[in-house]
């Protein structure tokens, strides 16, 4: 976990929690160890230190991303994201199986919906050409 020096929120604490829960997304998909992915974690503190990321970090309208096992987000995004970086060795599924398990698993107030569907309608979702999270 990399934190910035002024993050009073941060502690050590957390990565107990956060290894857990890996446990528990590896262990509910049935992830092999040979599997599981190192996860590193760029926290930022809040909203406005996100909106400060560099710019090509992730999507501009993303609220947190991952690269790999690496993820960046705010803790208000975090599980989502991590959900995302504890599944990045397992292959690149369509949209709807990308962001389905993210958005399932997470207890934040902050996740909406699982997508808006275009007028492509649920076929762009099933697309494996559109996976970006």
């Amino acid at each position: 976990m990399h934190v910035r020096p002024d993050d009073e929120f941060a502690c050590p604490s957390q990565l107990d929690e956060i290894e857990a829960d890996l446990a528990a997304i590896w262990g509910y998909f049935e992830i092999p160890a040979t599997e599981r992915p190192s996860i590193e974690w760029y926290r930022f503190r809040d909203d406005a230190d996100w909106a400060a990321k560099p710019s090509g970090l992730c999507a501009d309208d993303a609220a947190g991303c991952v690269h790999g096992g690496t993820l960046y987000a705010p803790l208000d995004t975090f599980e989502h994201e991590l959900v995302h970086a504890a599944l990045s060795r397992v292959g690149s599924p369509p949209q709807l199986f990308v962001e389905g398990p993210a958005v399932g698993l997470t207890c934040s107030p902050r996740e909406g919906r699982l997508a808006t569907v275009s007028s492509d309608g649920w076929a762009a979702l099933l697309d494996t050409g559109t996976n970006q999270y």
